[in-house]
């Protein structure tokens, strides 16, 4: 990630997908295929990787540039108190119309749990946040599991296991080009 406009992911494992790499610069991802060598652009709303988290979802880089904000209420939830948030699209480019949010009182404001709305107000799927893990020399959250309101049981799991802060990325890294190249 560099700033709140650019992420890149690269696949290093398994062997099958090692090379496959997705990439957001601004509005745009691309997702590139070493089976077919070449870059397409992706849509937010593409799953990601196959699983149950989209490519918005994957990277969504700062929630304020997508949505507004509304105080809710207090609530526990995941048996952690919690501030309850409404979250209202800005516009219709985003993936979901509205997100109700909840993070933790605690001071700390980690994520805790994510429900994510179409616009006629249908939930499709919610995130949990939990495991709290010392990595990149911060605390932080490390597991993160999807789950689809459409497709009962179905559920993705991200674990982080090691993160880097100090890595400075060269601006060349954040474009269609270089996905090709394997940089």
């Amino acid at each position: 990630k560099k700033g709140d406009t650019q992420g890149l992911v690269r696949y290093t494992a398994p062997p099958k997908e090692r090379g496959t790499a997705y990439l957001r610069s601004g509005e745009s991802t691309w997702l590139y295929l070493p089976s077919g060598e070449k870059v397409v652009r992706v849509g937010a709303k593409q799953n990601f990787g196959g699983g149950d988290f989209s490519n918005a979802d994957i990277f969504r880089l700062s929630l304020v540039l997508d949505y507004v904000p509304t105080l809710a209420g207090e609530e526990e939830m995941e048996g952690q108190p919690c501030y309850k948030l409404e979250l209202k699209a800005k516009d219709r480019s985003v993936a979901y119309d509205r997100v109700v949010y909840w993070v933790r009182s605690d001071g700390t404001f980690y994520p805790v749990r994510s429900e994510y709305y179409t616009i006629a107000g249908k939930k499709l799927k919610w995130l949990t946040v939990s495991e709290i893990a010392l990595l990149g020399g911060r605390k932080r959250p490390t597991l993160l599991t999807m789950e689809s309101a459409l497709d009962a049981g179905a559920r993705t799991t991200l674990r982080f296991l090691s993160i880097d802060d100090g890595v400075k990325l060269e601006e060349t890294l954040f474009t269609p080009s270089a996905l090709e190249r394997g940089e």
